[in-house]
């Protein structure tokens, strides 16, 4: 196994200040790991920078504790989620998807081009899953390329 001598991303994320070309390159990365757990019929289920590592200038897709095989699966709703990082049919039903981590991607690629930030700042979790129910979506920051920015909001959060 790799060391990831980074840590998780997240925690890089705050403690490194990356340029935006470089942020761009670990989103592209990540997308790869996500697309290969998809490939090999697995749904991750807890996409976000904290659980990817990162370590010689590489993001890996790390903690696979809630992942599943096949391409649907129903949770218990009273279990705890991580809401910030779910679209509106898992916050309502519980059902996961691989479009479930297509959304938690889109959301990953907010955090890391934030510098690690926590998803809807200055929300209450209850207030982040009545406002993506809602159709609620985060903006991306003016330093964010809004050809990028419109691609991730589109493609990933309203598919």
């Amino acid at each position: 196994m790799e060391l990831a001598d980074g840590g998780a991303l997240d925690s890089a994320l705050t403690k490194q200040k990356f340029p935006m070309v470089k942020k761009y390159e670990l989103i592209r990365q990540a997308a790869c790991g996500i697309a290969y757990c998809h490939e090999q019929n697995l749904m991750h289920r807890d996409v976000a920078a904290r659980n990817c590592l990162y370590g010689g200038g590489q993001v890996k897709i790390a903690d696979f504790g809630l992942s599943r095989e096949g391409d649907k699966y129903v949770m218990n709703l009273k279990k705890k989620v991580p809401i910030r990082w779910l679209p509106p049919e898992t916050i309502s039903g519980g059902l996961y998807t691989p479009k479930t981590d297509v959304f938690a991607f889109g959301i990953m690629a907010w955090e890391i081009t934030e510098d690690g930030k926590e998803p809807y700042p200055g929300m209450k979790v209850i207030e982040v899953a009545m406002n993506v129910m809602k159709g609620y979506r985060m903006t991306f920051s003016a330093e964010v390329n809004a050809e990028f920015a419109a691609y991730i909001t589109v493609d990933f959060l309203d598919f």
